[in-house]
């Protein structure tokens, strides 16, 4: 309607060629006003939290500079990830690019939606060599590459430095012992106001398996076969019964653990014990190190960073868990999208994403670089791991969180139920052979009806 309002107001007090003019100027505007955006729009999906959306976002507005005629779109999802990433795919409208975390990708790999990024690593300008390799190979599978790598973490033990000096115990140091870390723990538990409860303690007690599947394998013992198809024979062995037997002792013998009725809240409460001093260590990953460091530019902590104990005479082994940006074979626009992947894998968005110190970046330079400017000492403990790093079980197993879930058992018979740990340990690995029994059923019965 605006222009014929312009037509209406100048046909009498105007020559016809203002009005001509006027009548040109509006088309033009029109136009102008109507044009769609014609870049491809490519839209990147990932679980970013506010100390990290705002750095994805300075990577793609790079990405989009060197790329004339691409929006890229960022889409944070930070609760439910997984299953929102799924029903994207279910409804045919899965993200260009997204990260993938690295218990998701048999998942996606086996149902195969995931672009092989193999063939275009050299067109993209992304050398695997530049990587940290058992980091790269998480989502390798033989020759194929379903994920460029951002960043990755193993564990380790965090340890309150003020705590072990009032209290006369020595910084553990690296290659201490399962034998080290008791007597320390040991030392650290105590009774501070008299009341006859013990109210500082030397550690948490590792419920969650990602925490303690290290453990495990430090002890030479496993919870499955190396081709991942049965439980009996591994996780009834001696050297992994005995590697849970030390876990529940920690609780059960020694006593050096909090009250175990309060671990349902262990982000709240544990953490809270740790920063008020009444816990000597925690085991984490470099996940938490961003809040910790804020504690200690107040000066409210003095923590220390070391790998984890291990058993005198056996091979030292520790977890890794990893994240990657990977391409949907459903995405519309496959040659962007996937040098948007190789992009937020790049040595320009390490860095970035270093600057967050929410993980270790995946290229070997830039993390170097990092432990290097890192005044701490704490980034350097980080790298001394990686070498020891084992993919988890999580990367290997679908759905293996439904096999992860029978494993609390053993602890809640043994220690609330007071069952032998043995007959207990053969019960469970028992029900994850006939969970793996099940699952091949289904197999050969979708495989039947094809």
């Amino acid at each position: 309607m605006w222009h014929l309002s312009l037509k209406t107001r100048f046909k009498k007090n105007r020559p016809a060629r203002f009005f001509t003019t006027a009548a040109v100027l509006t088309a033009v505007l029109w136009v102008a006003g109507c044009r769609k955006d014609t870049r491809i729009v490519l839209r990147v999906a990932d679980w970013a939290g506010v100390d990290e959306i705002h750095l994805v976002d300075r990577v793609l507005r790079e990405f989009e500079k060197r790329h004339p005629g691409v929006r890229v779109i960022q889409e944070a999802i930070p609760n439910q990830y997984r299953e929102k990433i799924l029903t994207s795919f279910a409804a045919g409208t899965p993200p260009d690019v997204f990260l993938l975390d690295s218990g998701d990708v048999p998942a996606f790999v086996n149902r195969d939606l995931l672009v092989d990024l193999a063939p275009y690593m050299q067109r993209v300008g992304f050398d695997p060599d530049a990587y940290f390799p058992n980091v790269l190979a998480i989502t390798q599978r033989g020759d194929a590459l379903y994920a460029f790598p951002k960043d990755f973490t193993p564990m380790v033990v965090y340890y309150n430095r003020d705590l072990l000096q009032k209290e006369g115990v020595p910084e553990p140091q690296p290659g201490w012992t399962w034998d080290d870390f008791v007597q320390a723990c040991l030392a650290l538990r105590k009774d501070t106001d008299g009341d006859g409860r013990v109210d500082q303690f030397g550690t948490f007690f590792l419920r969650y398996f990602y925490q303690y599947q290290p453990f495990i394998w430090i002890n030479g013992g496993d919870i499955l076969s190396p081709d991942g198809s049965r439980a009996t024979g591994y996780l009834d062995s001696p050297p992994t019964m005995a590697a849970f037997r030390f876990l529940i002792d920690w609780h059960v013998r020694w006593n050096f653990t909090t009250p175990l009725d309060i671990q349902r809240n262990p982000t709240g409460y544990q953490k809270n014990q740790f920063y008020l001093g009444r816990v000597g260590f925690y085991f984490s990953g470099h996940w938490w190190l961003p809040e910790l460091r804020r504690y200690v530019r107040r000066r409210r902590l003095n923590i220390g960073v070391v790998g984890l104990p291990r058993v005198q005479g056996k091979p030292y082994v520790n977890v890794m868990y990893e994240s990657g940006w990977c391409v949907p074979k459903q995405t519309r626009h496959r040659k962007y999208a996937i040098q948007l992947a190789a992009f937020l894998a790049s040595e320009y968005a390490q860095r970035v994403f270093g600057e967050a110190g929410l993980a270790i970046p995946a290229m070997k330079s830039v993390a170097a670089e990092i432990a290097r400017a890192d005044t701490t000492g704490m980034e350097a403990v980080f790298l001394r791991e990686v070498e020891f790093a084992r993919q988890p079980w999580g990367t290997v197993i679908e759905d293996f969180t439904s096999i992860q879930d029978l494993l609390p058992d053993i602890f809640d018979r043994v220690i609330w139920g007071g069952e032998p740990l043995e007959p207990v340990i053969r019960d469970v690995a028992r029900k994850i052979d006939r969970l793996f029994e099940e699952r091949r059923r289904e197999r050969e019965t979708v495989s039947d009806g094809k």
